[in-house]
């Protein structure tokens, strides 16, 4: 059997659990749903996940998995153990930088985004996570959910500010992973930010 994969293309969010799926080579069928405009979301979407937010993973045994951080750990203990991290140092660092991502990249970037912030408050956030990363990937050699966490909003950093010249450990963990066949595979022309 393989997993099914409720997402939006589009969507940050989503693409994280997209990446992690790819880099674990996990069997899954893509259900694309629109999130916005005529005709809105379809009944049968709201039932897997009321909240209607992309991405949602119905398991094989038909639960449901809708949080786009708890994806990349179902995933990692279900099938791709290797992107947990090898070493109890690799889980530290894989928990800091997830930390990191969701509670100060999301929003401050957000925030600098929609106008609200100055750009430097990002430089701040790009400048802890530049001390935590390792290269190639955010552990080292192993391509983890801390890789896949953080890509899909580095990707629309770099493409709106290019911002990780300033970073070269960060510019070299970005110019590797973005390279890989899982992460590129994932990459759309046009994309949303993370709201």
């Amino acid at each position: 059997g393989k997993l099914k994969f409720v997402t939006n293309r589009m969507c940050p969010f989503a693409q994280r659990t997209w990446i992690a799926l790819e880099m674990g080579s996990v069997p899954y069928n893509m259900v694309e749903v629109s999130l916005y405009g005529a005709g809105g979301k379809p009944d049968w979407f709201w039932k897997l996940n009321p909240k209607g937010e992309v991405p949602v993973i119905q398991t094989l045994d038909g639960s449901v998995v809708a949080d786009s951080e708890q994806t990349l750990d179902y995933i990692a203990d279900n099938f791709a153990k290797d992107m947990r991290g090898m070493s109890k140092e690799d889980m530290r660092l894989i928990t800091a930088w997830r930390t990191c991502i969701n509670n100060k990249l999301k929003p401050i970037g957000k925030r600098v985004v929609c106008g609200s912030e100055r750009l430097d408050s990002l430089h701040k956030v790009l400048q802890e996570l530049e001390e935590l990363v390792v290269t190639p990937c955010v552990v080292g050699h192993q391509f983890t959910v801390a890789d896949a966490s953080a890509i899909p909003f580095f990707q629309r950093l770099e493409k709106e500010y290019e911002l990780l010249k300033d970073y070269p450990r960060l510019s070299k963990w970005y110019k590797h992973t973005s390279s890989l066949e899982g992460v590129k595979s994932t990459f759309r022309s046009s994309w949303w930010w993370w709201w």
